[in-house]
């Protein structure tokens, strides 16, 4: 038997008609009949839209926008992510409960073990109407270098921001903030995993934390299925630096009195790596200068 009405279910980090799901029931209280209706769908459909299993098409996508006012270039960027991930198998089939007719059934759903920064996704946005991160920065009333903290997860992308993106675009708020908790949440995880392979860095002996340093950020790559030209993408730093670094060639800390922070940050960021724990890592060459960092 198929649900008649949205299944009881967390829809963190799943398929983008997941989303869809949320803001129906935040505009409409679950009323998929309507839903359905407004979006030429059948009940059917809409259920199979909300957990993957149909492509979120670029007509729907369209008439998502004029429906909710999320963009299509947001819809398009989170269908390809979960397409892509799909491929990668990092989409975790689960089971949700539902209630029809008084009647809890199990209903399939799709998970996605990933997550990106919302300020990622408002830079998309912003770039497909013809803006810049100037004008992100000025519509969010923060700095340039705020605003480049935000698109790269490490400043919390926070109610006020969403609602002054709902005002100037009419994106509401809800869909941003979730897409914060997805993005915490996955980042904490990802944090604990690192964690737990490297528990005690301050054990290791200093002749050992380069090599300790290049195998778990190549670990990091192998784990998340990316290469080192993603890496680069990610980090917004050249391919040939980041090959060094993964070589042991080049450190992400040179020297205790000329620490390259912006590197280990980018990095760490790019891969999900507490900043902390890498920097404790990498500066344990230099255990007797600890004073001289940050």
């Amino acid at each position: 038997m198929e649900p008649t009405t949205n299944p009881i279910v967390d829809y963190e980090r799943i398929a983008p008609g997941a989303r869809l799901a949320n803001l129906a029931a935040e505009f409409y209280e679950d009323d998929s009949l309507y839903v359905a209706k407004s979006l030429n769908l059948s009940l059917s459909e809409l259920a199979k839209t909300y957990n993957g299993e149909l492509a979120f098409t670029p007509a729907l996508a369209l008439q998502a926008e004029e429906e909710f006012g999320v963009p299509v270039c947001l819809w398009k960027r989170l269908e390809d992510n979960y397409r892509l991930f799909n491929a990668w198998g990092l989409v975790k089939p689960q089971r949700a409960s539902a209630f029809v007719n008084g009647a809890k059934i199990l209903w399939k759903v799709n998970r996605l073990d990933y997550a990106y920064p919302p300020g990622n996704h408002f830079v998309d946005m912003l770039s497909d109407r013809g803006l810049d991160k100037t004008d992100g920065a000025r519509i969010l009333e923060i700095s340039q270098e705020d605003f480049a903290r935000l698109q790269d997860g490490e400043l919390p992308f926070t109610l006020d921001y969403a609602k002054a993106i709902e005002r100037e675009f009419g994106v509401p708020a809800s869909f941003w903030t979730g897409l914060e908790d997805d993005w915490r949440e996955f980042k904490g995880q990802k944090e604990k995993e690192w964690l737990r392979k490297f528990e005690n860095p301050d054990q290791l002996k200093p002749a050992d934390c380069l090599v300790h340093t290049c195998e778990l950020l190549q670990d990091a790559l192998e784990d998340q299925n990316l290469s080192p030209d993603d890496l680069a993408r990610k980090s917004e730093l050249p391919i040939e630096l980041i090959n060094k670094i993964l070589s042991g060639e080049e450190r992400l800390l040179e020297s205790p009195i000329n620490p390259r922070l912006g590197w280990l940050s980018d990095v760490a960021d790019a891969l999900c790596i507490p900043f902390e724990f890498l920097r404790d890592l990498e500066t344990q060459l230099y255990a007797d200068d600890k004073e001289d960092f940050i």
